[in-house]
């Protein structure tokens, strides 16, 4: 039995990631709609377009992944269109969080009961709030998945994670940050492997994502950057967003880092965080050296998309704390980028450290208490309900009546958020 669980553990820790997402936000899938992007640019673009809107670019790249899934999801009848994109969201985002109990992991965490309780944690993870069930935010969970395919142990599968790491890097921009990575396991690679090789996937995947982001270079130039954020905002929202997460609100949650905030001027709070880091690192480094190398590495090129996200849309510094309260926070996407990286981070280190002190003795149970306290001390609702209370067959019942006849005028449909709209070409064919 051990056996048969160890050899299909990936597929049993999707399936347990699949049913809590799917209770967390059942709403979602029950009475789904069309989101943002969906509407206009993925679904729209590809109806009337057909495949040749997968080389439109929009915001600087092509989202090549969410265009594949809306080209799929047409071939349902219209009135399951939202119930298909919600479904294949959340298998999405099941699929990407039950990597990491994988074995190609284990340098990180041993223990392969924790890689499934660190999955099943990350389906409580904030930010889910407005990342599930649409597309328009499926590239934050590609860019997790994106970075979880470059941390684990090598060698790419060339047939399957090559072509999806491709994938990934035209559809979610952020990817760019993860070229560092790229670069220093190519550059190892190459060295184990130079007798025999001249080249390495890596090296090609780097050519890829630098392909991806000459494109995203319009991004700012086609949108409306807005006021830059002075260098005094984006201080205090490092210290809220980025230390605070990845120190005080992992290890404690964000009720008992409210707390200890209240207690500490603001460089304390900061120097506190940067010393334990630090030291954790340290600690980690001096008994897995390559891993520590390589979260390193990571935690700094995930902190980059942050940094990122304010260069290319300044105006997005406000979503962040101080500007916005941590509740507020939790429920945006942008706080979904660095929790899970950081909860690997501090899961590695603990495993580490506890392991040479007391020989494995209570390094299960410290990492449990670390995932149970990240995860209950944080101020998001279990529940992600719909969102809103429209139904999806009563905006559509025009397009659902006429859409199989190929034979009516153009129109709108009225989606999430309220002022987006989805736009269908008009059609005479056979009228």
């Amino acid at each position: 039995m051990k056996e048969w669980i160890d050899r299909n553990s990936y597929l049993l820790t999707f399936g347990a990631c699949w049913i809590l997402l799917t209770h967390r936000a059942f709403g979602r899938i029950a009475s789904a709609h069309l989101w943002a992007e969906d509407g206009p640019v993925f679904i729209t673009e590809f109806v009337n377009q057909g495949f040749t809107s997968l080389f439109n670019q929009y915001a600087g790249y092509f989202h090549t992944i969410p265009r594949l899934i809306a080209a799929f999801v047409v071939n349902f009848p219209v009135e399951y269109w939202p119930h298909a994109v919600s479904f294949i969201s959340h298998t999405t985002a099941a699929a990407v969080f039950a990597m990491f109990v994988s074995d190609k992991f284990q340098e990180y965490v041993d223990k392969k009961s924790l890689r499934f309780f660190l999955c099943l944690i990350l389906c409580l993870s904030p930010g889910l709030h407005e990342i599930l069930s649409n597309l328009s935010n499926v590239h934050w969970i590609l860019f997790l998945a994106a970075t979880l395919l470059v941390l684990q142990k090598p060698p790419l599968r060339l047939f399957l994670e090559v072509p999806l790491l491709s994938l990934i890097f035209l559809s979610a921009g952020e990817c760019i940050v993860l070229l560092p990575v790229l670069l220093l396991r190519g550059w190892k690679g190459f060295q184990k492997n130079k007798c025999r090789n001249w080249y390495q996937t890596e090296f090609l995947l780097a050519v890829i994502l630098l392909i991806s982001a000459l494109l995203n270079i319009s991004q700012r130039a086609n949108n409306n950057p807005g006021e830059l954020a002075d260098f005094t905002q984006m201080i205090q929202a490092f210290d809220y967003s980025i230390l605070g997460q990845m120190f005080y609100v992992t290890l404690f949650g964000s009720v008992i880092e409210a707390e200890i905030r209240t207690h500490l001027d603001t460089w304390s709070y900061a120097l506190c965080a940067l010393a334990v880091i630090a030291g954790g690192w340290y600690s980690l480094l001096s008994t897995k050296e390559e891993v520590a190398v390589k979260l390193c590495v990571i935690l700094i090129c995930t902190i980059g998309v942050t940094l990122l996200t304010w260069i290319v849309r300044p105006e997005s510094i406000n979503s962040f704390p101080p500007r916005q309260s941590i509740e507020s926070f939790y429920f945006m996407r942008y706080s979904f980028v660095l929790f899970p990286i950081s909860l690997i981070f501090w899961l590695t280190v603990i495993n580490a450290t506890v392991d040479r002190i007391v020989r494995n003795q209570y390094s299960g149970v410290l990492t449990g208490l670390l995932l149970l306290s990240s995860t209950l001390g944080n101020p998001i609702s279990y529940e992600i309900e719909s969102h809103g209370t429209r139904i999806w067959k009563n905006d559509a019942a025009h397009l659902i009546n006429v859409y199989g006849s190929r034979c009516f005028d153009e129109f709108y449909v009225k989606i999430y958020p309220d002022y987006w709209r989805l736009y269908i070409a008009g059609q005479d064919d056979g009228c």
